[in-house]
């Protein structure tokens, strides 16, 4: 009778240990499949992004102007600024100086602020509103 119940955990084991190979490879079959879907969808992503993105560069020197929360309400930001451009450290990453004597520099991610464009021509428009016509 002892045979018989070792013989009968012998094939319980035998099957348990089957089970869990199995298991275990239909586990890595799912895992592998899941993960090159993930790495479709990853380049997809990717693909769509850089379709479209541009990489924008300023120079060390240059006005910015930084969008920063207002002082009544932290989830409205404005455009705030002209900061001074320091330093570069990557191509998406600057230390601004802040102005108004404030003594205080700041790191930005350059999606965080964009290039002040100052006027080349110095010169004022004259417009002319009266014109006597002959």
């Amino acid at each position: 009778m002892l045979a018989e119940q070792w013989e009968e955990i012998e094939d319980e084991t035998k099957d348990l240990m089957t089970y869990t190979w199995e298991f275990r490879d239909n586990l890595h079959t799912v895992w592998e499949e899941a993960h090159n879907s993930l790495r479709e969808s990853q380049e997809k992503q990717k693909r769509w992004y850089d379709a479209k993105s541009v990489l924008r560069t300023v120079n060390v020197g240059d006005k910015a102007l930084i969008l920063l929360p207002s002082c009544e309400n932290k989830l409205l930001a404005h455009w705030q600024g002209p900061y001074e451009i320091l330093e570069q450290f990557n191509p998406t990453t600057y230390r601004l100086a802040l102005p108004h004597g404030q003594g205080r520099e700041q790191i930005y991610n350059i999606n965080l602020f964009k290039k002040l464009y100052e006027p080349t021509n110095t010169h004022s428009v004259r417009y002319i509103t009266n014109v006597a016509t002959d």
